[in-house]
């Protein structure tokens, strides 16, 4: 009997084995510090699958890609474009969500009313200094120039926007901006205050794209990864971390 049992357990524990898999997910920090780590780690403790997340700044993103991937996210544009290029099995492509660029004030700070556009360039002209990411780095960080170009509008002129030293707004902030702007993921820190989203017009926010690769080896293993992804649970812990994933 007890060699049953052990023949029993043998055959499941190789079973299981030859099941598992090994995915490499490609992702920008927008979503990859908005939940999509945790939701790595958590899937792979779940199935017994090895999730390796890949997080790129906009700059070396499609070099991984062609490297090593299984899942992609990308913005949407850069995921046209990849579908273009053959790097992303186009039938794939689903959108995943889009998470905001919000304005940052130091904890304790008064809140400045950004409902209007009109009234997000008086509370950027009235601020002593506004801190950033830098959007010339080799990253190439995708939030940090769509703040740069709004800060260089003529309606929004003159102000004192800076990136700090190293680093993004929230560093700044402690360096001792009175204002910034940052990624809603990425503001989980007690030295902040998050003052909300501003007009949508203004174009603060970053939406996202998910698809399998061109060179994935296991896409079945990929495509079952998306759908942990947008399970309600997922979604559920997506919001909560600031990503509006649907």
């Amino acid at each position: 009997m007890r060699s049953m049992y052990f023949a029993t357990a043998l055959a499941i524990g190789l079973a299981t084995a030859a099941q598992s898999a090994e995915i490499t997910i490609v992702t920008p920090g927008f979503f990859g510090l908005g939940g999509v780590k945790e939701l790595a780690a958590k899937y792979e403790k779940e199935t017994g699958n090895k999730v390796t997340v890949d997080q790129e700044g906009m700059g070396q993103m499609i070099a991984s890609v062609k490297k090593a991937s299984d899942v992609v996210i990308l913005p949407n544009d850069l995921m046209k474009q990849a579908v273009k290029d053959k790097l992303i099995d186009g039938s794939t492509v689903k959108p995943l969500g889009r998470v905001d660029i919000v304005m940052i004030v130091p904890k304790g700070a008064k809140h400045p009313d950004i409902s209007t556009v009109a009234k997000v360039a008086a509370a950027v002209k009235g601020a002593k200094q506004i801190a950033y990411s830098n959007p010339f780095t080799a990253e190439k960080s995708a939030q940090a120039m769509k703040i740069h170009e709004m800060l260089q509008r003529p309606d929004f002129k003159p102000n004192n926007g800076k990136p700090p030293a190293k680093g993004n707004a929230v560093v700044g902030i402690k360096e001792g901006a009175d204002m910034g702007f940052q990624l809603k993921t990425q503001i989980n820190d007690p030295a902040v205050e998050l003052v909300g989203s501003v007009p949508d017009s203004l174009g603060l926010f970053l939406d996202g794209d998910i698809a399998v690769s061109a060179i994935s080896k296991d896409k079945a293993a990929a495509t079952a990864f998306i759908n942990y992804l947008k399970s309600p649970a997922s979604i559920a812990y997506f919001k909560s971390r600031g990503a509006d994933v649907k």
